[in-house]
């Protein structure tokens, strides 16, 4: 079994934390689970992974620092 901690956002946003120190990676995931909502996953997608005026190359420095991001929709 998998341990994690669980908590929600004043906004309602739930986060699962899992913290495994075998090896020096994070990761994101990002999901959504309402009918009314299946769109925010492809909102997400753009904005995290789309550059901006002051991040023009975003996934790069996270790669550096072993980080990947990960998004789904329910």
């Amino acid at each position: 079994m998998i341990h994690y901690e669980h908590f929600t956002l004043s906004n309602g946003l739930q986060v699962y934390v899992h913290q495994d120190h075998s090896t020096p990676m994070r990761r994101s995931i990002l999901s959504t689970t309402s009918a009314r909502r299946t769109n925010f996953a492809h909102l997400f997608e753009h904005l995290i992974f789309g550059s901006s005026k002051h991040v023009p190359v975003y996934d790069e420095p996270l790669q550096e620092v072993n980080v990947s991001i990960f998004w789904k929709s329910q």
